[in-house]
């Protein structure tokens, strides 16, 4: 669905102010973007490239004012086209590439989205630790697109998937700002679900829609290892622990329509550790 220039030209000069990063909307940066490493070919409408959090902010929330897509990327090494689109692409490899922290003695990690595989397991290969999926593209594939694509590799049965190692993440949405996802006891969770506004909506939804299609979610979903194919409502099951990042890892490519029916969109997290 093509967007009016003069909307996309609108949405660029008022986040110019906002954006320390660069705001890329020529032909030549568009059709840089326009492939990744499937056989699709796609021309996004605009590329944002940030150098800080508050630029990713910013561009999130201005956006969903406008209801124009987000698209978010990183190396551009998928294989069935989930980081082309007709949208505004957030490339976060550039600048948003590092290793924030280590905690060795819990084994843990918080990175930017931006941080290569291969990279975070130099940092800590002398802890004798390293992120679990040992994917082939570990040069390149970038920590935010892997959690996105809920990556595994050809050693998963022993290490583990993005979902089995994801812990906490950072994410935007742009009715709420900024969430912070991580495991919650039970009493936590009911905490959660009696908030006011938008993150009490967001919790009291996947709560209801979990214990009322229980039966459904363990009858239909497939017994596989690695869901690629939207929400993961089976992992929130009660057999297991409550944490929102398990229902959004893997959720890479999956779109939903806004109430004034453009395009929005839902892609990799915005910040991930």
């Amino acid at each position: 669905m093509t967007k009016a220039p003069e909307l996309v030209e609108e949405f660029s000069q008022r986040l110019r102010p906002r954006f320390s990063g660069e705001i890329r909307t020529d032909r030549f940066s568009c059709l840089l973007y326009s492939t990744d490493a499937s056989i699709y070919q796609i021309e996004p409408i605009g590329v944002l490239i940030p150098r800080t959090h508050d630029d990713v902010a910013a561009a999130v929330e201005l956006a969903g004012r406008y209801t124009l897509p987000l698209l978010s990327r990183g190396a551009g090494t998928s294989l069935a086209g989930q980081t082309v689109g007709t949208a505004i692409v957030i490339d976060y490899s550039k600048y948003l590439n590092r290793v924030v922290s280590i905690d060795a003695a819990r084994r843990t990690a918080r990175v930017e989205p931006g941080v290569v595989l291969d990279q975070l397991n130099s940092v800590v290969r002398g802890s004798g630790l390293q992120f679990g999926p040992d994917v082939a593209t570990s040069n390149r594939a970038t920590i935010g697109g892997m959690i996105g694509n809920n990556s595994c590799g050809a050693r998963s049965v022993l290490y583990g998937k993005a979902i089995d190692h994801v812990r906490e993440l950072r994410v935007l949405v742009p009715s709420t700002g900024e969430l912070v996802l991580r495991e919650l006891t039970p009493s936590a969770w009911r905490e959660k679900t009696i908030v006011r506004g938008a993150e009490g909506d967001l919790y009291r939804t996947v709560d209801r829609l979990v214990r009322e299609n229980e039966d459904e979610i363990r009858r239909r979903f497939p017994s596989v290892s690695r869901h690629v194919g939207g929400y993961n409502l089976n992992a929130l099951l009660p057999e297991h622990p409550r944490n929102l990042c398990r229902l959004i890892t893997g959720l890479r490519g999956r779109w939903r329509r806004s109430p004034r029916r453009r395009w929005a969109s839902f892609r990799s997290p915005v910040c991930a550790a």
